[in-house]
């Protein structure tokens, strides 16, 4: 009998494993983990000349996985050193236009620099 239930355990627990880190890599919104990602396509200072926004695009995988596009800020006084404050995936169309000296739109999405809560991440609007 315990032979069976260690025998079962080392099946079960590496599958438990792997269904966990399926669920955070699902559910996980960090934006930080992207920084220093992609290849360089496009940068955009802002209109007071403190910030720059580079635009990054970047696969993470083969032939079943689009492109991602993302916005890494960088900023003079040393605020933001390439944090990513947008991240769209399959969509990599570029249409960025900063609306102030912190604030940008691209993709009909508004992003205040400064205001974590308007940094886009797309897994949170699926």
């Amino acid at each position: 009998m315990k032979k069976k239930i260690i025998i079962g355990s080392v099946i079960l627990l590496p599958i438990l494993l792997f269904l966990i880190y399926l669920t955070y890599q699902t559910f996980d919104y960090r934006l930080s983990k992207y920084n220093g990602k992609g290849s360089l396509i496009q940068t955009y200072t802002s209109p007071d000349k403190k910030h720059q926004a580079n635009i990054y695009t970047w696969s993470e995988g083969g032939a079943t996985v689009g492109y991602s596009i993302r916005v890494g800020i960088t900023s003079k006084d040393k605020k933001f050193k390439d944090e990513t404050v947008f991240w769209q995936y399959k969509n990599i169309k570029n249409d960025f236009n900063w609306l102030s000296d912190t604030k940008f739109e691209l993709q009909g999405k508004k992003v205040d620099i400064f205001d974590t809560k308007t940094w886009y991440n797309w897994k949170r609007d699926n």
